[in-house]
């Protein structure tokens, strides 16, 4: 059954000095992706606290595939508090290509200063919620597994801006639907539900309508994926 690990990071000793410059980089050892970290010294998130969260949004929906979640103890360069990925790891057996079930990816940066405990559970349900964009659309029929363009019909079901864009880049993150959709799953599932890092967005609790198509949206969506196979 797919679950999540945590995996403790000393960057500057796994990571890569280049000759160019002086940060670091590093790649996850077999998925072959990964990050450019701050060699600066800087706090990473407490392991317990994020196992923790990750054993509650598994219980609340379980993941369809295996996620490993990395707690570097330096900060990505880009400044964001994490990201996620996932890839379809392939194996050469016998003269042919095998590609086995999905590995989902979670890297939560350092800090400065020590993260705030309400900040690891925040991040642990918002970066799963980029998951289970992809899960979701997986299940219905999403051309790979890192296929969210069904998120522009979600944009419209949510009543956002016709200009709002899918991905987040700097200046708009929080206006991308991929972000508001991550953050309305952490929501539903009750995780830090007062933190709304989305201004000029309604919080989720606030989106209505006569019909409840939104509600009844997420209600349908979740029973989905607790009844859902794992993904191979």
């Amino acid at each position: 059954m797919p679950g999540f690990t945590i995996h403790q990071l000393d960057i500057t000793t796994a990571g890569h000095w280049s000759f160019q410059d002086s940060s670091l980089t590093w790649k996850h050892p077999t998925l072959g992706v990964g990050g450019r970290f701050d060699p600066f010294p800087a706090y990473p998130h407490d392991a317990g606290l994020a196992a923790d969260a990750a054993e509650r949004v598994a219980e609340l929906c379980p993941p369809l595939y295996d996620i490993e979640i990395y707690l570097p103890n330096r900060e990505e360069t880009g400044r964001t508090n994490g990201y996620s990925t996932n890839h379809l790891p392939r194996r050469y057996v016998d003269g042919d290509w095998v590609t086995d079930p999905p590995v989902g990816l979670i890297v939560m940066s350092a800090k400065r200063i020590p993260p705030h405990p309400a900040m690891t559970r925040y991040l642990v349900g918002h970066e799963y919620g980029h998951h289970i964009a992809w899960m979701l659309g997986k299940l219905r029929g999403a051309s790979h597994i890192q296929d969210t363009s069904w998120l522009t019909q979600y944009g419209e079901l949510r009543r956002l801006p016709e200009s709002a864009p899918l991905y987040g880049s700097g200046g708009n993150w929080h206006a991308a639907v991929e972000e508001i959709f991550a953050c309305d799953f952490r929501v539903w599932l009750g995780i830090e539900t007062e933190y709304w890092p989305h201004p000029g967005i309604p919080h989720p609790a606030d989106v209505g309508s006569p019909t409840g198509d939104f509600r009844a949206w997420w209600i349908d969506a979740l029973d989905q994926l607790r009844a859902a196979e794992s993904i191979r």
